[in-house]
């Protein structure tokens, strides 16, 4: 009895392998893609260069859903802007105000994680988006991304 105890005990001690999670239906077809990526909890990051430059741009797509009622959004963004200082009224002005066919600007305000202050440039995608389709977002993300950053960070290729 004492031989049976011990043996379940080293039996539920024991660690037993986790499944990974299931893929999001994003990274599904982000992986259909075959881009160079890298990834980091909860997001896919790749790298695209700028057509015509040396320049390069980073995208992140974020891997968990936003859902709302039935509809499933994944968020595609790239920084624009960073900074310990906030930005000036004058500058978030003149971003936000831009008129976007496509997309939108967001500020992340520093947290306990992230000292700084973010301006990024992003496009919510279906969960469900056909791969052709991701890639011509990110390439848009990318370029904007890049183009932004030009204009309000100076010529420095940072993101």
């Amino acid at each position: 009895m004492i031989l049976a105890t011990t043996l379940f005990a080293l039996t539920v001690a024991k660690a037993s392998p986790v499944d990974p999670p299931e893929p999001t239906q994003i990274e599904k077809t982000f992986e259909s893609l075959n881009l160079k990526s890298t990834t980091v909890p909860g997001f896919i990051q790749v790298q695209f260069s700028i057509s015509e430059t040396t320049r390069k741009q980073w995208v992140q797509i974020r891997t968990a859903p936003e859902s709302y009622r039935s509809l499933q959004q994944n968020e595609v963004f790239s920084m624009v802007w960073e900074s310990k200082n906030a930005p000036s009224n004058e500058k978030l002005i003149e971003m936000f105000l831009d008129p976007w066919s496509n997309g939108g600007m967001v500020m992340d305000l520093p947290s306990e994680k992230n000292p700084t202050y973010r301006l990024r440039f992003r496009i919510n995608v279906n969960a469900d988006i056909a791969p052709d389709r991701l890639k011509k977002v990110m390439q848009t993300v990318a370029a904007t991304g890049d183009s932004l950053e030009k204009k309000f960070g100076g010529e420095g290729d940072i993101f």
